[in-house]
């Protein structure tokens, strides 16, 4: 973002538009990993990983701004999407027998960006039909970003196979390939673009339509709830990384962490060691510097007593804050109703929850959430608001 005063740019942004191609080589004891079965797993685990932290929407923040100058954080660390790609599964043709007896069961998986569909699965077929509920709504973030799309039969006892998957696809050859079948390729051979004169698997056919964001509105052929996340404030003396998350029937969006560090309880402590000598000398009790200075009687006896004041106790005493800084789009269902209970939930990113609050769904925007926890008090700045959809012809 560009600001109008030094340092002129608020801050920088790095992410990949697509899941990176990673390539990688065991030595040693770990060649075990070479194993197809494995390097599948270890890759699948390593793109998760790459995908949460620097596949768009997700992006590494560099901040150059002082925080009391204007520059929305949010919109660098999650920005808002351009546009939803609306896709169907509609069918497969001409796909590979992979089971005795000649057929297959197939499923489709789609990719874009770090979001990832699986469709229902048709038993005994190598040119099957998917339903209309076989849907995902893709947020775009970058016309440039790509959909990849694979064929899988399903196996009950085994890993499944992969039948085919198309060359990717930015989001606009989607929508222009709307309808029509696309050719299905060996991975490798994808991978490594040497599909021209390769041995074809069938045909898969997707529908795409784009779908135009209409903030402030909550009609269309999908809404979502928009949660503008700030800061997270935990109980006394604790820090760490925490989360918010929120829960609306089988939906549910977590923001990226933040972290709450310890810092500056020496500069406190000699603060507070001045204010409890100038009390004392006054003559006020022990106990009520204690309740003044949100202090232990017994810290504060030490204090008057010579002694030097643990910076644990300062600590324990702190409420510390995480920025999150992110606005998240919780889609709304298709059965929705006002009523319906959203969850809001702030934990640690090792999985401890802090404190939970819940609200009708279709008053979110008009109400304070309250959290109650096990740990103390926790509170979190958080903005609903709506936004729909237009089709776009």
């Amino acid at each position: 973002q560009i600001i109008d005063e030094i340092p002129v740019v608020g801050g920088l942004t790095f992410y990949f538009v697509d899941q990176p191609r990673i390539d990688f080589d065991l030595t040693g004891l770990a060649n075990l990993g070479d194993m197809p079965g494995l390097r599948g797993m270890l890759r699948r685990a390593i793109d998760t990983v790459i995908a949460g932290i620097l596949v768009l929407p997700n992006q590494f923040v560099v901040p150059l701004a002082y925080p009391n100058q204007p520059v929305d954080f949010s919109a660098m660390t999650l920005p808002a999407p351009l546009y939803v790609l609306r896709l169907n599964v509609v069918s497969c043709a001409d796909l590979d027998a992979a089971d005795f007896g000649g057929t297959s069961d197939p499923y489709v998986v789609v990719h874009l960006a770090d979001q990832t569909f699986t469709s229902s699965t048709v038993t005994a077929s190598l040119n099957p039909k998917f339903t209309h509920k076989d849907r995902f709504d893709f947020m775009v973030y970058d016309p440039r970003q790509r959909v990849l799309a694979s064929v899988f039969d399903y196996d009950t006892f085994s890993a499944d196979d992969e039948l085919g998957c198309i060359v990717p696809m930015t989001v606009e050859e989607a929508l222009q390939t709307s309808g029509r079948p696309i050719d299905l390729f060996d991975a490798d051979a994808v991978m490594e673009e040497k599909t021209e004169g390769a041995q074809k698997h069938g045909t898969l056919t997707l529908r795409c339509r784009k779908l135009r964001l209409v903030p402030g509105v909550r009609q269309g052929e999908l809404f979502f709830l928009v949660a503008k996340v700030g800061v997270v404030a935990l109980p006394p003396g604790m820090v760490g990384s925490v989360v918010v998350t929120f829960e609306l029937g089988d939906t549910k969006v977590t923001t990226p962490y933040g972290t709450a560090y310890v810092g500056g309880a020496v500069g406190v402590n000699a603060v507070l060691t001045d204010i409890i000598a100038a009390l004392g000398a006054k003559k006020m009790p022990a106990n009520d510097i204690a309740e003044v200075t949100g202090l232990p009687a017994r810290a504060v006896q030490d204090v008057l007593a010579g002694k030097v004041l643990d910076p644990l106790v300062v600590e324990e005493r702190k409420v510390h804050t995480a920025d999150i800084n992110s606005t998240m789009y919780i889609r709304m269902p298709d059965d929705f109703f006002a009523k319906q209970e959203l969850k809001v939930t702030i934990a640690l990113y090792s999985g401890e929850d802090l404190g939970t609050a819940t609200c009708p769904v279709g008053k979110a925007d008009e109400s304070t959430l309250e959290f109650q926890g096990p740990k103390g008090a926790v509170s979190a700045d958080i903005k609903f608001s709506w936004c729909g959809t237009q089709g776009v012809p």
